[in-house]
């Protein structure tokens, strides 16, 4: 076992030792110490916790679950897992669960054409009157009323961000006044397989995206971000990078997965600066759904770089309105 596998070992017999009291104060000395040895305990934690967590949790976000269910899904007990997530991100699971149900919702109040009763089904809730009185202590403001707002603060701050002729470029690609420019295409069920990416910053995410990673051969690299830009609180920029296959894979166990069930999709070219990306496919749909073009069916937008010349593709669930 190498240096790094004993000072784990070390640190899991060590919390096992100690009362839960002291956790919290036992991982900032365990994190200080991996750092002077050239490891990242807290990395290593967001891998082994943290991401698989929110795995399960996107996975399975129209249904009812126990925080016990997400534990055992990581392999930690009850109490660990639940001490260890909130020392790691800051945040209690089950406060995340709920957020990130909602902000799903606000997505969906934004640019499907689904009812409230509908998205309180999508994101696990058991009533339309339940999810309604959790959307309006989060939010502060009820979801119809959410839904009829002109605009977000976001759009706003877009609009300042970005060249004079961008809502130009959009407006015209979904024209259809170009052939080719924009074609439907139905994507059978499939199994994603991706690792996740997290940048602090606007500027870590182009240093990370200017720098592709390799590590999956000759497949089509496939990306996608479980936030939902308009209304997500989670600091910085998550994405995921993987490759679709037909079916579950064993061999690639070490890759988180999610199921890509059978829906339509819009299909457009990218070809503009990566740094606009995220921008350019919130306005996208934005646009689509304000001109009554589309409005999505999920929120699993994907971004599919050719493996050849790299052009880039993006893909919209959507139904055609």
């Amino acid at each position: 076992m190498d240096a790094r596998g004993l000072f784990l070992l070390h640190a899991n017999r060590v919390a096992k030792q100690c009362p839960f009291a002291y956790m919290p104060f036992l991982l900032r000395l365990l994190v200080k110490a991996s750092c002077r040895k050239g490891m990242s305990l807290h990395a290593h934690l967001v891998r082994k916790i943290v991401y698989p967590a929110h795995d399960y949790i996107e996975n399975n976000l129209d249904k009812p679950f126990s925080i016990r269910a997400l534990a055992d899904f990581t392999h930690f007990s009850y109490s660990r897992f639940r001490h260890l997530y909130e020392e790691v991100t800051g945040e209690p699971v089950w406060q995340y669960i709920k957020r990130y149900r909602l902000e799903y919702a606000g997505g969906l109040l934004r640019h499907s054409g689904f009812s409230c009763s509908e998205i309180a089904d999508r994101v696990g809730y058991a009533s339309k009157h339940a999810f309604s009185k959790a959307f309006s202590g989060h939010f502060g403001i009820s979801p119809g009323s959410f839904r009829a707002l002109k605009d977000l603060p976001l759009d706003r701050d877009i609009r300042q961000g970005v060249y004079e002729n961008f809502f130009d470029e959009i407006e015209y690609a979904l024209s259809g006044q170009q052939e080719g420019l924009v074609r439907m295409e139905r994507l059978v069920s499939k199994v994603y397989y991706y690792r996740r990416f997290h940048a602090a910053s606007r500027e870590d995410f182009l240093k990370w995206i200017n720098g592709l990673p390799e590590e999956f051969g000759d497949k089509q690299m496939v990306f996608s971000c479980p936030d939902v830009i308009c209304v997500s609180a989670t600091a910085g920029i998550r994405l995921n990078y993987g490759f679709l296959a037909d079916n579950a894979i064993t061999e690639e166990g070490k890759l988180l997965q999610k199921r890509i069930t059978a829906q339509k999709y819009l299909v457009t070219p990218y070809r503009k600066q990566l740094a606009l990306l995220p921008w350019y496919v919130y306005q996208l749909i934005d646009v689509g759904k304000k001109g009554r073009i589309f409005s999505i069916s999920s929120h699993d937008v994907l971004v599919m770089i050719s493996p050849g010349n790299g052009a880039i593709e993006l893909w919209i669930p959507v139904n055609l309105l």
